[in-house]
């Protein structure tokens, strides 16, 4: 009987600390997810690092590995998508304004913000650095690599059925490559034209099931099995007009319930369209 006793003990001893494994490598540690979109809009390849929904999460001392994860991707640009805290610790943001500005020393950071970091106090902090460019409803032109940019961004919480962009900006420049930074993912970015728009908030449903997707996404269980329109949770869409990207970002909210879906960098390379 008590051997019988400490067999079960040692099972279940196993069993809790390979779930801890696993909950920690699905929650605790970054991968590097790499895509590569095709343009005949440039004459060179720029790499654009992405990020979203940090949601306060540290990886490292102070983001360290992070930061050290993008520098070594050594990206033309770095995307900021929003949702970098939590809704209620907005004593984080000035520890983002820092993050924020210590990436770009490795190249240009432009920044929107999401649903949870629309604080007053972090908007303000964003508006008066002069490292980074903080897009609301707003757009700024580069050159990167021989290549004419422009970036636009958007901080909506929520996209309405008559949300048309195209009240809000002339037309983009068809010579440019557009870009537009929008947290929230939706077809209806398609009609203004940009030619790649990069999303987050989704978190890629959290749990992820192979071959079958998000387990739960936008209030329904298995999305992808029980509706017919396309699910906008994770990776490259053609809409139309537009390539979308959405990213399932880095941290998690309410809690930390990753399974097969970690945190993400995403390394996107946009390059010359193929002649052949």
């Amino acid at each position: 009987m008590k051997k019988r006793s400490e067999k079960a003990l040692c099972l279940i001893s196993a069993l809790l600390i390979m779930s801890l494994i696993l909950w920690y490598f699905n929650n605790r540690t970054i991968r590097i997810e790499t895509q590569t979109i095709y343009s005949d809009k440039v004459v060179s390849d720029v790499r654009i690092a992405v990020i979203s929904d940090l949601h306060g999460a540290e990886f490292g001392r102070d983001n360290a590995v992070l930061r050290g994860k993008i520098e070594k991707l050594s990206p033309d640009m770095i995307l900021v998508l929003g949702d970098m805290y939590s809704r209620g610790h907005e004593d984080d943001a000035e520890k983002i304004i820092e993050l924020l500005e210590d990436m770009s020393k490795t190249a240009e950071v432009f920044v929107i913000t999401g649903e949870h970091d629309n604080g007053e106090e972090y908007r303000r902090m964003l508006t008066e650095s002069d490292k980074i460019h903080y897009l609301r409803y707003s757009n700024f032109e580069t050159e990167v690599n021989g290549n004419r940019v422009c970036v636009y961004g958007i901080d909506n919480v929520y996209i309405s059925d008559t949300f048309d962009l195209n009240r809000e900006f002339s037309p983009p420049d068809g010579d440019k490559l557009n870009l537009l930074m929008a947290h929230i993912p939706s077809l209806k970015y398609d009609s203004f034209g940009a030619d790649v728009v990069f999303s987050g908030d989704t978190h890629g449903g959290v749990v992820r099931l192979p071959y079958i997707g998000p387990l739960f996404y936008d209030g329904y269980f298995f999305p992808k099995l029980t509706l017919k329109e396309v699910i906008l949770d994770k990776g490259l869409f053609d809409t139309g007009s537009s390539q979308l990207y959405v990213t399932s970002g880095l941290g998690n909210y309410p809690i930390e319930a990753r399974l097969f879906n970690r945190p993400e960098i995403c390394l996107i390379t946009i390059e010359k369209e193929s002649s052949k």
